[in-house]
Order: structure tokens, then sequence, then C-alpha cells
């Protein structure tokens, strides 16, 4: 999170129930060592200064990111919040933030099958996306700051297209699935968009190179390509896996461009 009052820092989010930064997170973190020395009887015992701070590696790492939103950080602020006594009211905005992210970190990780769409899960994920969605039309609603300001207010306008992308697609997938198959169920902890991501990764690696911003007839080239050619899963080129195998779908290709 680029989140503070820091001359570096990029942005200073700000919700109706307060600001929200990193240096929040830092303090939680470094209270609980103080107030409980022993790793065990730690709140959030898994949290190690990877966690807090990370190297531009150990950013892209989806497991310290989940550690430091998940319903074990929400105990923790809230505990932390009480030990600081009415200064704790600042941490009003984080502890907002985390009981949403930490029911979408919940859910996804949730190992049990979904089998309608009135499933409990379903719908907490809708209610804390609607109040990222919320918080985004409050601060885009304030004419009284600058577009840049209102900007810097937010978490970056692709976390929040992907979020809801997310969430909605879901939604649409087992209501989807419902409707074609009904009575069978979906395990939200068994999908992945490895396939998606390794298509992208095959435009770049293979195809575009450098160039981040092909147009229309260069992807279009690509793309043809990729789906006569390529595996839906290629882990020699790219950074994504099988992780949801036996379940995966996977294609094989082995077609030779050359020989089109």
């Amino acid at each position: 999170m680029k989140s503070g009052f820091a001359p570096h820092s990029t942005r200073l989010l700000l919700h109706e129930a307060g600001y929200i930064t990193w240096d929040m997170w830092v303090k939680a973190y470094q209270w609980d060592q103080a107030a409980n020395h022993s790793e065990v009887a730690r709140i959030h015992h898994i949290l190690t200064d990877e966690h807090i701070w990370p190297n531009s590696g150990r950013k892209m790492r989806n497991h310290l990111a989940e550690d430091v939103l998940n319903k074990e950080m929400l105990h923790l602020f809230k505990a932390y919040q009480k030990a600081e006594g009415k200064n704790g009211k600042s941490l009003n905005g984080a502890i907002q933030l985390l009981e949403a992210t930490s029911i979408f970190i919940s859910n996804f990780n949730d190992s049990r099958p979904i089998t309608s769409i009135e499933d409990h899960r379903l719908k907490g994920n809708l209610e804390a996306l609607n109040w990222f969605l919320h918080w985004e039309e409050d601060v885009m609603s304030d004419e009284s700051n600058t577009a840049v300001m209102r900007k810097k207010k937010l978490i970056s306008q692709e976390t929040r297209f992907d979020m809801k992308s997310t969430i909605l697609g879901f939604n649409s997938i087992v209501k989807q699935k419902q409707k074609l198959y009904p009575g069978t169920s979906l395990i939200a902890s068994r999908l992945n968009s490895d396939s998606i991501e390794n298509i992208f990764c095959q435009q770049r690696a293979t195809f575009h190179g450098a160039n981040d911003n092909p147009n229309y007839k260069q992807f279009m080239y690509g793309m043809n390509t990729i789906i006569l050619t390529a595996d839906t899963v290629n882990t020699n080129r790219c950074n994504s896996g099988v992780a949801a195998e036996p379940f995966s779908f996977r294609v094989h290709k082995s077609i030779n461009p050359k020989k089109l």
C-alpha cells in the first residue's frame, strides 16, 4: 500500500470514516510484538517483517497480501484500537477496509461447495464490493477537489476494476452453472485465472515483446496463433501455473505455426 503522509507516498487514502495509511499496519504490527513478546501469544502470529516491509519481489506475492488483509489482521486492528483508547478512532477507516477485504479473502479461500445463487458468501461478496463502490462514489462526487486529488484518495483504478470484475464475474459463473447444470456445485478456492494470464503472457513473450500496447491487428495475429498453436498453460514461458489441478481445464496444442 502506497498510502501515507510521507513525501514519497503516491496516495493518501481517505474514506468518510477516516484516513487509511500503511503506517497504521506498521504500528499495529509493532504494538502486537511489544504487547506479546512470545510469538505464540501474538494476535497475528503469522506476520513478519516481510509482510510489513516487503521488497519489490515480495510485493507480488499474493499470500503476503492476504495475510495483511484477512480476518486475523482485522482482529489485530480491533485489539490495537481498543488499546489506543480515544486515539483509536483514527483506525475506523482501516478497520472498515479490513472488514470488506477479509470477506473476499475468506470466501475465495473457502473449500466448501456453492450450490445455490442464494449462498450467503455470494451476498457477502456483493456487500463488501458495495462498500468500495460507495467509497469511490463519495470521493468522485466531491467537486471541491481536483481530479488528481480525488484519484489519490482511492485505491488504483486498475485494482477497483479487477475487484469489480472478479466479484461480478464469479457471481455470473455461479448463476450460469446453476442454469445449465442444476444441482451441481462450484468451489471458489479451486478457481483461478491461470489460462487467461497465460494468454496475456504469451502475447507479450512470444509476439509483442516490449510493446505493451499492441494495436488491434497485432493483437489479433497473436491471438489467432495462440489459439491454434499454444498450450492453455505454458509454464516454460509464463508465470501461470496449474494450481487447480486436477480440476484445471487444459488443452495441449502441437501444431507448428510455421507449417500453417
